[in-house]
């Protein structure tokens, strides 16, 4: 069956069917919750778990100093860290955001 004889056989249609089938309420999809709370809960380890390592940092037990135009810093494996500390923060302050806008709905 081609394209024009499908159209054909759709003009034979009842239009009454197709106003039933327009009047079909439609079961609204749930939203999944525990997928949010979830995300939030590795955004929090991740933040967690990142903030130690810079805390306890390789380097004698010191903590990272970073100065501000030092950019070989960044890309030391202490930079690398304080970079990924940031990134899980700013992860998790978008999480947070994202469920209380859909809670607002």
């Amino acid at each position: 069956m081609n394209g024009k004889e499908l159209l054909r056989k759709m003009e034979l249609i009842d239009p009454e069917y197709i106003e039933a089938a327009d009047k079909i309420p439609r079961k609204k999809k749930k939203p999944i919750r525990w997928m949010q709370w979830t995300a939030l809960a590795a955004c929090i380890a991740l933040t967690v778990f990142s903030g130690i390592m810079v805390i306890i940092s390789p380097n004698e037990g010191a903590a990272v100093k970073v100065s501000p135009g030092d950019t070989a810093s960044l890309f030391s494996a202490d930079g690398v860290m304080v970079l990924l500390f940031a990134a899980s923060i700013l992860a998790t302050l978008a999480v947070v955001a994202l469920i209380i806008k859909d809670k607002r709905k």
